[in-house]
């Protein structure tokens, strides 16, 4: 849908619903406890940690109860995005999307509930690699639309595009019809968000489309083109299929650019192999797989078990395995027999609390913000009998402290206010 190299179908893609293939699913996605409420306005954080949606950019996604015949308007608010609301329910064949409906980069639905229910709502950005802070409003009238025209910020500020076009290239190339192999080491220099970056020179002599992808099996890949001088950067997570990257441009002038291959958590490095041409290459199958799975189930628990209806009481310290992104985990197991359905909540008064729940079916969930404030929660629907591994983790490198997991039948309270990083002091590298 909404890729960097097809941003010119966006307003005719927005003519139309999305498919039936989509709403089936934004019905799949977990809401991790997230809830909306008729006269109320929820304040939250898109993150690289959330869910892609079918276009490769990330998604929240919020439950909102209304009944037959109820009329609401829902805006999806943001400084730091370019707003995409998606709205599916009860007799919908197809969802609802909005991109600037709402006043400039702010989105806004207005509907009819047909039937009574729980309806999906959807915070998604238009841009691939949109992230930040956004707030959700639902209305029983129409508010005020935002004053201006859509400027969304950029992905990068222009001092983080200055800073990646001074990276040093020592020698790296690789041009159009080639490959070459590279390996990302702590000693490559490091950026805002802690992650390794290393840059390279790509050579397109004539000019024309070109298909950049980077392939590891060390780590998730995340990759930048910079174009010419005025020009946003061009990047990509898992463009290349399973966790690879691939940017594209549908067309360039002949020379050299500058290509820079990162990774999307921090501290990741390993092996990779860049490969240019001007054809779209075949993607690599299979699930986007990190390791991060195996790496949880091999944490001990010592003893730790949860039980359903009851909090526990924890301290997470730098004597805990230490992940790869630099963080500290802690696991728990829980038990579940008969159970329609869990909420985990991670609630801690010293560090983001980052969540992880490893289902006895294989599946993976994760979450940040979404018990409220800096709390963790995860909802786990048609829970399957078995054990459940619960880590607890944190946003943040080398954070540690006291923490609470909670787990309910039903999701509780969110905490109120705003999460105000209580780690951010610890990030490295510039902070342009």
């Amino acid at each position: 849908m909404k890729t960097l190299a097809t941003l010119m179908t966006i307003e005719a893609m927005l003519a139309s619903a999305l498919s039936a293939q989509e709403l089936a699913e934004l019905r799949r996605l977990d809401t991790a406890g997230r809830e909306l409420r008729v006269g109320a306005e929820v304040t939250a954080a898109l993150t690289i940690q959330d869910a892609e949606w079918v276009d490769g950019t990330f998604i929240q996604v919020w439950v909102l109860a209304l009944q037959e015949g109820e009329r609401v308007t829902v805006d999806l608010l943001s400084d730091d995005f370019d707003a995409f609301l998606i709205i599916g329910g009860p007799g919908f064949t197809e969802v609802l999307v909005d991109d600037d409906g709402a006043g400039a980069c702010d989105a806004r639905i207005q509907l009819v509930a047909e039937q009574s229910g729980s309806f999906r709502v959807a915070a998604n950005t238009v841009r691939q690699g949109g992230v930040g802070s956004y707030r959700i409003r639902v209305t029983e009238q129409p508010g005020p639309t935002t004053e201006g025209d859509c400027t969304a910020a950029p992905a990068f500020t222009a001092e983080q595009v200055a800073w990646l076009r001074s990276l040093p290239m020592e020698g790296r190339l690789v041009s159009v019809g080639t490959e070459a192999s590279g390996s990302l080491i702590s000693a490559d220099s490091v950026s805002w968000d802690g992650t390794f970056m290393q840059a390279w020179t790509l050579r397109l002599p004539q000019g024309g489309p070109v298909y950049v992808d980077m392939i590891s099996e060390d780590f998730d890949s995340f990759l930048i083109l910079l174009p010419g001088e005025g020009v946003e950067p061009v990047f990509d997570d898992d463009g290349a299929g399973a966790c690879n990257a691939r940017v594209m441009m549908e067309e360039l002038p002949p020379g050299d650019y500058t290509i820079v291959a990162n990774s999307v958590l921090a501290e990741s490095t390993g092996r990779f192999l860049l490969r240019a041409g001007q054809e779209p290459l075949p993607q690599v199958e299979g699930p986007c797989n990190t390791g991060v799975d195996t790496w949880l189930k091999a944490l001990a628990t010592d003893g730790r078990q949860l039980m359903m209806d009851r909090e526990h009481s924890g301290t997470l310290t730098a004597r805990d395995s230490v992940g790869a992104d630099g963080t500290y985990a802690q696991a728990w197991d829980l038990v579940l027999r008969d159970a329609p359905s869990v909420t985990v909540d991670l609630l801690s008064d010293d560090f983001d609390a980052f969540l992880f729940v490893l289902t006895p079916t294989g599946e993976l969930l994760r979450d940040d913000d979404g018990g409220g404030r800096c709390n963790a929660r995860v909802t786990v629907t048609a829970a399957a009998d078995g054990t459940y591994r619960i880590v607890v983790n944190t946003a943040l490198p080398d954070e540690s402290g006291s923490y609470r997991l909670r787990v309910t039948e039903r999701p509780g309270p969110m905490t109120e206010g705003e999460c105000e990083n209580r780690g951010s002091e610890q990030a490295r590298g510039p902070s342009p």
